[in-house]
């Protein structure tokens, strides 16, 4: 069983197992494994994504396949849909990656306009800002 407090929070979860939600309509819709959500929607959306650790309001919000994604800050990855082994960390950090793979975004705003790509890097406050889509960018400052 999973461990949930709010209301909502892990609602649909039928079949899923070893995760743990909290706040508000956190895990509200999903069947994956060994997830954690902290946050009001924070994962709301996940169906079927497994190891993915979302700490913030709206982390990870829409991503409904994902796994061993870590999103931590209020909205970080908040359009994410999929993706796999991403990072993001900082209020706001990759709010328009849909789905991507191996990214690192450190910093408020980090990677905010990237809505898919690879093994990218940005650390600090509106790092790669710019950059839509792109494999192997860094971006430091």
């Amino acid at each position: 069983s999973s461990p949930t407090a709010a209301t909502g929070s892990g609602l649909f979860n039928t079949t899923g197992r070893d995760n743990a939600f909290f706040g508000f309509a956190s895990g509200e819709n999903t069947t994956g494994i060994e997830n954690v959500f902290v946050g009001s929607y924070s994962g709301a959306a996940n169906t079927t994504g497994g190891s993915n650790t979302f700490v913030g309001a709206e982390a990870g919000r829409i991503l409904s396949v994902g796994y061993r994604n870590t999103f931590v800050g209020s909205g970080a990855g908040s359009s994410a849909t999929g993706g796999i082994d991403n990072i993001l960390v900082g209020t706001d950090s990759g709010t328009s990656i849909t789905t991507g793979d191996g990214n690192t975004y450190i910093g408020t705003r980090s990677g905010q306009s990237l809505t898919s790509g690879r093994l990218n890097t940005f650390i600090g406050i509106g790092s790669g800002g710019q950059v839509t889509t792109g494999i192997g960018n860094l971006g430091i400052g």
